[in-house]
């Protein structure tokens, strides 16, 4: 259980970083693979589920 709540904890910070992200510096994000992408929305939404 911990280890999955620590993988939530990971993911949710590239979220939040992601919706805070100014537009105009998204291309930091992009060079650090720190984008949110679908395949991660649907990863947490399995793991919200589970918990």
């Amino acid at each position: 259980m911990a280890e999955m709540l620590l993988g939530l904890e990971r993911d949710l910070w590239v979220v939040m970083a992601d919706l805070a992200c100014n537009p105009e510096k998204v291309s930091r994000l992009d060079e650090a693979d720190g984008r949110l992408t679908m395949a991660m929305v649907s990863h947490l939404e399995n793991l919200i589920d589970e918990v």
